[in-house]
């Protein structure tokens, strides 16, 4: 999930870092901000394609044979 959520952290973290205010408000926007937009994109991307599940170190989905893949469970 690193190839997911480290280009989310980052973005939020160069968008908050020159903001005046407590170093923990600071950290609890990113870590908040990115949990909303990290589990989205997880949950709808990472699970149907074979890239996708490659990338975020899933295993190649269960193919019966000679038939179609099962859909993805959720």
């Amino acid at each position: 999930m690193s190839v997911l959520h480290r280009p989310v952290v980052v973005a939020y973290a160069y968008g908050v870092f020159h903001r005046s205010a407590p170093t923990g408000a600071k950290d609890a926007v990113i870590v908040a901000a990115s949990l909303v937009t990290v589990v989205p994109l997880y949950e709808l991307g990472a699970p149907r394609w074979a890239v996708t599940r490659r990338l975020s170190g899933m295993r190649p989905a269960a193919r019966p044979r000679g038939g179609r893949p099962p859909p993805p469970t959720p």
